[in-house]
């Protein structure tokens, strides 16, 4: 237990990120190509988030933004439907297909940003990290 303790309150480094990216993205494809699309999204879901949070710990930034990808797909669809009402052009399909597209982007996006930005120097050990719970001690 203390192993999978040390592992999701640690930091990892850009080569790190990028091996689990690949592993990721093969395991989620892999699911989702023998056609269990619901299994390779929740693959991809569970294992981007233990990754992400050791990036973003790593990079100095809220481990919180593990879920922007989420969010920012979830809050440009419901943007789409609220186009679509508003230009009755737009059908239903193309509000989907472009909602999928611009997620797909934007998440590829901060990945790449994610894996590209340095790790803080005076953050890489663990040691030597501020202590945020202090406020609650």
């Amino acid at each position: 237990m203390n192993a999978i303790k040390g592992y999701l309150t640690g930091r990892s480094n850009r080569r790190e990120f990028w091996i689990s990216m690949v592993l990721l993205v093969l395991a989620s494809g892999s699911a989702g190509a023998l056609g269990h699309a619901i299994l390779g999204n929740a693959i991809g879901f569970f294992l981007w988030l233990p990754i992400a949070i050791r990036r973003l710990r790593a990079v100095g930034w809220s481990p919180w933004l593990s879920l922007a990808p989420l969010g920012g797909s979830f809050g440009f669809g419901v943007l789409m439907g609220m186009v679509r009402t508003i230009v009755p052009v737009m059908t239903v399909d193309t509000a989907k297909l472009l909602s999928v597209a611009v997620g797909v982007v934007a998440t590829w996006a901060f990945i790449i940003c994610l894996g590209a930005r340095p790790s803080r120097k005076e953050a890489a050990r663990l040691d030597e990290a501020p202590r945020l719970a202090e406020v609650f001690d």
